[in-house]
């Protein structure tokens, strides 16, 4: 998913549809509104387990996967603004 193809409204996300989140030049923020998600960001040991209420930042530069366990709603912004 690229800043331009960011939903602005919440999404559902399930486990076995998940979403690639690469930025480029902005910090793209997922706030987690109900369910579980879950993050695993390319190189990095641990991934980032999301309930409702949670958020988590990928850096530009990053390469994240986004899924449901086994399903969750979301909130993605590029840009930080939810930080």
């Amino acid at each position: 998913m690229k800043p331009n193809d960011l939903p602005h409204d919440a999404l559902a996300v399930i486990y076995r549809r998940p979403r690639r989140i690469e930025p480029t030049h902005e910090t793209v923020c997922v706030a987690c509104q109900s369910g579980t998600a879950w993050i695993t960001i390319e190189g990095q040991l641990d991934d980032v387990i999301l309930v409702a209420g949670d958020l988590h930042c990928v850096q530009p530069g990053q390469k994240a996967l986004l899924a449901g366990m086994p399903e969750c709603r979301v909130v993605i912004d590029a840009g930080g603004r939810m930080q």
